[in-house]
């Protein structure tokens, strides 16, 4: 089982994160494998046209809403003893 934004499955697995900019974290419980993985986030491309096309108004908006951010697709957690 892993655990991300206090959303707990099995893995492997799917769950959907709130695009907050805040940093997220894999967490899991089982022997041999790595008790936390980050989450690797990027600002998303579309941002920096909305700071073109609607100035400050259009960047905060994106900031406000979380949807300046993006994160990875899928996180491996590393289990060398598995």
């Amino acid at each position: 089982e892993v655990t991300i934004d206090d959303k707990t499955i099995t893995a492997p697995g799917m769950v959907t994160v709130l695009r907050d900019g805040k940093d997220k974290v894999v967490k899991t419980n089982e022997s041999g494998c790595d008790a936390v993985t980050p989450i690797k986030k990027s600002v998303a491309p579309a941002f920096f046209g909305n700071i073109v096309i609607g100035g400050l108004l259009g960047s905060t908006t994106d900031a406000t809403t979380g949807k300046m951010w993006n994160y990875e697709d899928s996180v491996e957690v590393s289990c060398p003893e598995k």
